[in-house]
């Protein structure tokens, strides 16, 4: 058990969700039940959430940091308590966001309660780093290929779920392919993700043996052109969830031209000679969701 004495929620103010009225009624809530002093803290720019929660993880070692966002503001949250190094560290996720993936995946139970009880769970986390000397953390997926070139495609439409399927359906079908070299061998690929998480998004998910806390993460590769692998892999992922997977604590690539990295709600420019290493870190991030 970790004991909080304090909750810091960040939220951004610009959200087009509903990130502040999120964040000032939990903070209602938890004062009426529990008591615990509540701090809120508005972001004023992209990048500003990591900044914070990291000075708040850095400063304080029984406060808990909580987002009231979307995937991408908790993204930056996680990124800035892990840069923080403190292992005693404790954040959270209020759903405010378009995307609230995450937060479908991992909620569970009275979260008041269990901040009361101190029952933080463990959780593994994606490392990705960069021979360029950058190094990020992902608490669901990274990808390249057809996962960064929907996102890509996506932000540049307001969010609605009929719409955000059907294009990413007909980006799928003319996706750009990318090459990498793994091992010493070129790769030609429609696609390549690496997953944490039993769901990527609303509509994505590998199936029952896929966990966030074994200490691997799953691998999904398809062929460029492998048309039939393409339309397997999406029926599989909205139906069943993709089970042929395969698992790994490590995995490394060489980008032969420059290509898009998505991580999270994250976008990282990829160039050619760039050799981009995933490996899971165990049980590195201690949430309450």
């Amino acid at each position: 058990m970790s004991e909080v004495r304090r909750l810091v929620v960040i939220y951004n103010p610009a959200s087009t969700g509903k990130s502040q009225l999120t964040a000032e009624r939990f903070a209602a809530r938890v004062q009426r039940r529990i008591g615990l002093p509540v701090e809120l803290m508005a972001t004023e720019h992209r990048g500003h959430a990591e900044v914070l929660a990291r000075k708040v993880a850095q400063r304080d070692s029984h406060t808990m940091i909580i987002s009231a966002s979307g995937d991408g503001g908790y993204h930056e949250v996680v990124n800035g308590i892990l840069e923080s190094r403190n292992p005693d560290a404790i954040t959270g996720l209020l759903p405010a966001g378009n995307a609230n993936d995450h937060y479908s995946f991992m909620h569970h139970g009275d979260v008041i309660r269990r901040i009361s009880a101190g029952r933080a769970e463990h959780i593994d986390m994606l490392t990705i780093s960069s021979s360029t000397g950058w190094t990020r953390f992902a608490h669901s997926y990274a990808g390249v290929g057809l996962t960064s070139q929907i996102n890509d495609l996506l932000k540049q439409y307001e969010y609605n779920p009929v719409r955000e399927f059907r294009l990413a359906f007909h980006k799928a079908l003319n996706v750009t392919p990318i090459r990498v070299t793994v091992a010493g061998k070129t790769k030609r690929l429609d696609n390549l993700l690496f997953l944490n998480a039993g769901r990527m998004s609303k509509m994505i998910r590998t199936s029952g043996r896929a966990s966030i806390s074994d200490g691997k993460f799953e691998i999904i590769e398809i062929k460029a052109g492998a048309v039939i692998d393409l339309a397997r892999f999406f029926f599989h992922a909205i139906t069943v969830g993709v089970s042929n997977a395969k698992q790994a604590r490590t995995y490394a690539f060489t980008c032969e031209h420059d290509m898009g990295l998505q991580m999270d709600g994250e976008r990282k420019q990829l160039h050619a000679g760039e050799t981009i290493t995933i490996t899971v870190t165990p049980r590195a991030l201690h949430c309450i969701i």
